[in-house]
Parts: structure tokens; sequence; C-alpha cells
């Protein structure tokens, strides 16, 4: 990975110190990235790094800076976003052993939703792993709950009230950006 970081620093030119002013992490630790001195840097300074070249954090696992337009085209981007939370949140593993009936049912997606999230500063604690799961499994049994009521004469109504719900918590567009489409009906 340190190589994949410094060809996306000379690719664009600049130099140890450049780099590292503007990731706001020190030229140590950059230095020691791109040698390989530390293999496996914490996740908040990957994602500073990936912010500076203005790549997704799984790029610095997934080939060299020209191979990028080729890997996504070839769906190489999901393995190594994969590959890279899986490395960077162990206590997943942890907790999946010793406490394996929070995921009973799971799906690869429940997984993939589990492992990319981070705790403050980095990886999730073991607390933080149990927290999660259980957030997930709220938000699993909600959704069934919900397709089944669906399916009733009260669908319609509980349609509308997640409509209205979701119209509530709606994040309005960046500034600049275009709004969305309006239905005309």
């Amino acid at each position: 990975m340190g190589i994949r970081v410094r060809e996306f620093r000379v690719d664009r030119g600049w130099g140890v110190d450049a780099l590292a002013r503007r990731a706001g992490i020190s030229r140590t630790t950059l230095h020691n990235i791109e040698t390989g001195r530390t293999p496996t840097p914490r996740a908040a300074t990957l994602k500073k790094l990936a912010e500076v070249f203005q790549i997704s954090v799984a790029h610095l696992f997934s080939g060299s800076a020209p191979e990028q337009a080729a890997s996504r085209s070839r769906g190489f981007d999901e393995d190594a976003r994969r590959t890279f939370d899986r490395h960077t949140n162990p206590m997943v593993d942890e907790v999946r052993a010793g406490r394996p009936r929070l995921f009973t049912g799971w799906s690869g997606e429940n997984w993939d939703e589990l492992y990319s999230e981070f705790g403050v500063g980095g990886a999730l604690t073991f607390e933080g792993v149990v927290q999660a799961a259980e957030t997930i499994n709220r938000k699993r049994e909600t959704l069934q709950q919900l397709s089944i009521v669906l399916d009733t004469d009260l669908g319609e109504v509980a349609a509308q009230l997640i409509a209205t719900l979701h119209t509530m918590v709606e994040v309005p567009p960046k500034l600049g950006s275009t709004p969305r489409a309006q239905s005309s009906e």
C-alpha cells in the first residue's frame, strides 16, 4: 500500500512535505507508510490521505494510480473495500466468536455494513461492535415488520407514514446542486 501512496503522490507532482501538510499528518508518518515501516496505518490516517487524493480509501489498497480507472470497471473496488474494512476492524471477528447469537441470520450485506463502521478515531471497540450489531439487528427487524404491514390493509397508511418521516429527515441538497425533480401528479 505504501507504494500506491507514493504513486498517487508522485502522479500529482507532490513532495513528501506537500502531501503530509495537505493531509494533516507528520512527514515521518507519511515516510513510514511509503517505505513500508508502517504496513497497516491507522484508519484515520488512511482516510486523510484518500481525501487529499480525492479517492476512496479502498483505492489505496487496489492497484497503482494508472490502474485505478481500469480496476473500477472490472469490479475490484468492492473487493478492495471489503478487504480494507476487514483489516481495519479486527474486533468484529472477536465479537463474532464470543457472541455468535448476535449475528444469527445475517446476510453478506449486514456483515459489510458492520465491518465498514468506524468509531471515534478509528476501528470499533468491543462495545462499539456490539452496539453497531444491535443497531443493524433493530433495523432488520423493523424492515421485516414493515414488510408484513405493507402486505395488509394498513399498507397504504404505513407507506404514507414512512414517506412523511422520510421527508422530515431528508438532508437538504448541497449549495449549488440541482434540486430533485418534483413529481407532477
